[in-house]
């Protein structure tokens, strides 16, 4: 079992080692922060291995987007996010880095979570990782980057609707109970983002900004990260970039988000009077 110990460093910060492979030759440690937010750390002494990487997952995916009103909400942000920071105002500022220094980035949206990633050159790791703590800190979200990602994320939804999968995806969608968040239009396109909101009257920059304000909070952000470094290197590193994540709203549990709650509300996606079905879909 994993090692639980009090660190001696910021106040209620709870270190764990993690059990591992005697066959595993990296080194790994657990932070616990007082406000929820976990980061996970693999340190590698293999000087001959060139770069360093992370990856955060935010508890919220397209079953949090509000239905009927601009679903694709949370496919929206994740690529909003990417378009400068306070700190790191310019558009793609982070991409254009990572490009610099042998590195790249993605991020993609599923039902319950999204998760952005990035790899870059190990030297330039605690560059690249406080721009990334950056995202999820004090994101601009601009309104002048707002037609370009409405119209990627519309290409994205277009460039996949055809497919085997997605066309499955929306049988499911078409099938699960009314009003459940499994019929939400998680992809989201210019219809459901722009020409229905405008109709029915929605800010949907005003909807953006709350769905972050909800959603990505420090007990619902977890980080892994990977560097050639030692694990006290990388603590620190996570330390100085992370401390700032936005708290929770008092009086909410570990565990009892606005995206958990939604779904212990809704129950289950299928009535179970319906099941089993046997649905044959001509090629």
């Amino acid at each position: 079992p994993a090692k639980r110990t009090e660190c001696d460093r910021p106040t209620g910060l709870v270190c764990e080692t993690p059990e591992k492979s005697p066959n595993d030759h990296f080194d790994y440690r657990l932070l616990a922060f007082p406000n929820g937010f976990e980061a996970l750390l693999v340190a590698c002494s293999d000087a001959s291995k060139t770069s360093a990487a992370a990856a955060v997952a935010v508890a919220a995916g397209s079953f949090s987007d509000p239905q009927g009103r601009c679903e694709g909400l949370a496919h929206y942000l994740e690529h909003m996010l990417f378009m400068g920071s306070a700190r790191y105002p310019g558009e793609d500022e982070m991409e254009a880095f990572l490009a610099k220094h042998g590195g790249e980035s993605n991020a993609f949206t599923e039902s319950t979570h999204t998760c952005y990633y990035f790899e870059v050159n190990k030297a330039e790791l605690h560059t690249a990782l406080d721009m990334f703590a950056q995202f999820y800190i004090a994101p601009l979200l601009k309104v002048d980057c707002a037609e370009r990602e409405l119209n990627a994320v519309d290409s994205e939804f277009r460039l996949t609707q055809n497919s085997d999968d997605s066309r499955l995806e929306g049988l499911f969608q078409h099938l699960a109970r009314p009003g459940h968040p499994f019929r939400t239009f998680g992809w989201g396109n210019l219809n459901s983002l722009k020409t229905d909101t405008m109709k029915a009257g929605v800010d949907i920059h005003k909807e953006l900004r709350d769905f972050f304000s909800i959603h990505y909070r420090a007990p619902r952000i977890r980080l892994c990260v990977f560097g050639v470094e030692s694990l006290e290197e990388l603590e620190q590193n996570v330390l100085a970039s992370f401390a700032q994540l936005p708290p929770a709203p008092a009086g909410e549990a570990d565990g009892n988000g606005p995206q958990e709650k939604l779904l212990a509300a809704a129950g289950l996606p299928f009535d179970k009077a319906t099941l089993p079905k046997l649905l044959r879909v001509r090629p």
